[in-house]
Parts: C-alpha cells; structure tokens; sequence
C-alpha cells in the first residue's frame, strides 16, 4: 500500500494490497481500501465503507456508511456515494 501527497487515515481505516491513496484523500472510521484500488484528489471513504479491486474514487467523490465499491468501478466530481445511494 502507498499513502502519498497531504492523504491521510485515520482511526481503525486500513489500506493494504497495492491499494493507493493520494492528494488529498481521507480515510477513516473503519474504512478498508484494498487490492489495487485508487483514493486520490479531495475522495473521502468513512465509516463502514470498503473500495476493493481495481476501483478507483477520486476527484471530490464521496463513500461513506456501509458502502461498497469494487471490481472496475469509478467514482469520481462531486458524486457521493453514501449508505448505498449516488447523490450528485
């Protein structure tokens, strides 16, 4: 795992696997980003949520509760992701 740039996590947050974070991400409460998946510009993943495979967030995008992103998903600009539903 690679944590680079002003990234940082917090809490019980994982990153592990060849996952990356960068720029200005932030993850925390008990995210996990794992696998090869990307975090990176002003993304948020908190709380239950989990990005995996080779998913990337970036951009302004947030994930947060129990949500999921995974395989080759993308998430990024303003949308947010939280506790299962896209909000733009």
């Amino acid at each position: 795992a690679r944590i680079s740039g002003d990234a940082s996590v917090s809490g019980d947050a994982s990153v592990s696997g060849n996952a990356r974070v960068s720029g200005n991400a932030r993850i925390s409460g008990d995210a996990s980003v794992s696998g090869d998946a990307s975090v990176s510009g002003n993304a948020r993943v908190s709380g239950n949520a989990w990005v995996s495979g080779n998913a990337w967030v970036f951009g302004n995008a947030w994930v947060s509760g129990n949500a999921w992103v995974f395989g080759n998903a993308r998430l990024m600009s303003k949308l947010k992701y939280i506790k299962g539903w896209f909000i733009g």
